[in-house]
C-alpha cells in the first residue's frame, strides 16, 4: 500500500479491496488496524463515488492515487476523513482535490495538513497545477485553501475556483 505520511497523519488511497470493503458497510471496514469514528464515516459524497471510482480502478490500476484516500489519525489510529483527486490528470498535467473532515475532528488541522500532504505527493507525481472548488459561504474551506497555498481566481454562482501550481511547491520546499 502507498501511504503518505506527515507529522500526525496518514493518507491511505482507496484500494479495490478497501473500496468493496466500504460498499459493504463501515462495520464490515472496521478492523483491529483502523478504528472508523462514527456514522458519519465514510460521507455521502465518497458513497456516491465509489462504485464509479473502482470501476475505473479495476480496469486502469493507474488510478490508485487519483481517486479517494483516507485521512487516518496516527496517533489514535482512527479514520479522521477522507480527501482525494476527482480522476486521473488531464492533459494540462491538472488535478481537481477535494477532502471532507468528520464533524468532531474538525477545526483541529487535519483538512489543512491531509490538503498539504497529498499536494506534495501529486507535484512528486507528474502533477503540474491543482484546482479545488468550495462554496463562497465556507469559510472553513476558504482558511484551509488559502493556508495551503492555493489562490482563489474566480467565482461562478457562488462557488469559488482555487488554483495551485507546482512552483508553489517549488518555492515553499
Amino acid at each position: 500500500m502507498m501511504d503518505v505520511v506527515s507529522s500526525r497523519i496518514t493518507l491511505t488511497p482507496i484500494t479495490l479491496e478497501f473500496g468493496n470493503q466500504l460498499l459493504k458497510g463501515s462495520a464490515v471496514f472496521a478492523s483491529p488496524c483502523i478504528t472508523v469514528p462514527n456514522d458519519n464515516w465514510p460521507s455521502n459524497g465518497l458513497k456516491a463515488i465509489l462504485p464509479y471510482y473502482l470501476e475505473k480502478l479495476e480496469s486502469d490500476q493507474k488510478e490508485l492515487g487519483f481517486g479517494p484516500w483516507i485521512i487516518k489519525d496516527k496517533s489514535k489510529n482512527i479514520v479522521v476523513g477522507e480527501i482525494g483527486f476527482k480522476g486521473r490528470l488531464n492533459s494540462e498535467k491538472e488535478a481537481e482535490i477535494w477532502y471532507y473532515v468528520v464533524a468532531n475532528r474538525r477545526r483541529q488541522g487535519y483538512a489543512t495538513e491531509a490538503v498539504s500532504t497529498l499536494c506534495h505527493w501529486a507535484f512528486a507525481n507528474c502533477v503540474e497545477r491543482i484546482k479545488a472548488h468550495c462554496k463562497k459561504k465556507n469559510i472553513a474551506s476558504q482558511k484551509v485553501l488559502h493556508g495551503t497555498g492555493f489562490t482563489c481566481i474566480s467565482e461562478d454562482d457562488g462557488v469559488l475556483l482555487y488554483i495551485r501550481n507546482k512552483s508553489f511547491e517549488e518555492k515553499h520546499r
